[in-house]
């Protein structure tokens, strides 16, 4: 028992937020979904029938909170590029990606100060920003926090840029197994070279853009395989849990499902509202 508690102890030293999760009802259903699901099906439905894609009105949350922080960002000089769901969303979709449920960001460490200096600009648009264990913030919406952004700490190590490391990614694996490290490439951490990510440029994302790296193929095929373009995985949603791997599910993309999400509604243009009011 007192190895136990150590343990305990120490995960949530780690991860104060994540440490003392434990499996609540929806992650069971969304377990329980999961294994029915079939191989190649379609990504909006399963041959069961149980629904994919993400609501409208989340989607709609989601492309919002691009905007607002694209907007923010730009306006500060803050450089960020979208990583992970969000960037294979912008190259694959054209926006986000149909059953994705939340942004994948990247900064450069340099600018975590910056970011914690105009939390007030995103506290007017109805955000907060959080530090989460590790190398992440969270910008999320106010009384909705499955609706969110993680921000990804990276730093360059020689001529490649990697996520910014705040344990041994060693200590990761030992603390999450695989969860511990996002990805891997030719036998390291996942990584971009210098010539890949600079000169960022602009993606179309739903109606409007955002920055991504200059040419993300190769980060893509060691995330995703290289059939990213054709196949998707379905995974889980966050609103429960999120260090428990869950069953993994190959799908081959249709013509929908290559569609990219579409909101329930038009976006705002609330960071040009607060012009007068920014510094």
């Amino acid at each position: 028992m007192r190895i136990i508690a150590v343990i305990l102890s120490l995960l949530f030293v780690v991860s104060p937020l994540q440490g003392l999760w434990f499996p609540g009802k929806g992650w069971l259903d969304e377990q329980f979904n999961m294994v029915k699901l079939q191989a190649n099906c379609s990504a909006e439905t399963t041959p069961n029938g149980i629904p994919i894609f993400t609501k409208p009105e989340k989607i709609l949350a989601l492309y919002q909170l691009m905007k607002d922080i694209h907007d923010v960002f730009t306006h500060y000089k803050v450089t960020y590029w979208v990583d992970s769901g969000t960037l294979l969303g912008a190259v694959r979709h054209q926006g986000v990606i149909p059953w994705d449920d939340d942004l994948d960001i990247c900064i450069d460490k340099s600018s975590v100060e910056t970011i914690y200096d105009i939390a007030p600009i995103f506290e007017q648009l109805g955000y907060e920003v959080i530090k989460l264990w590790g190398i992440f913030l969270r910008i999320q919406k106010k009384g909705d926090y499955n609706t969110f952004a993680d921000l990804i700490s990276t730093e360059q190590r020689e001529c490649n840029i990697y996520f910014a490391r705040f344990l041994p990614s060693y200590v990761y694996r030992a603390l999450y197994g695989d969860w511990g490290v996002v990805g891997y490439r030719d036998g390291d951490e996942i990584f971009y070279t210098k010539d890949e990510l600079y000169p960022l440029k602009e993606y179309k994302f739903g109606n409007f853009i955002v920055m991504g790296p200059q040419n993300p193929t190769k980060y893509l095929e060691s995330m995703y395989g290289k059939d990213f373009l054709e196949v998707a995985y379905q995974w889980h949603a966050h609103q429960d849990g999120q260090f428990v791997k869950p069953k993994k599910v190959k799908m081959h993309l249709t013509e929908k499902d290559m569609v990219p999400a579409q909101p329930v509604g038009p976006m705002r243009d609330r960071v040009a509202a607060l012009a007068t009011l920014l510094p």
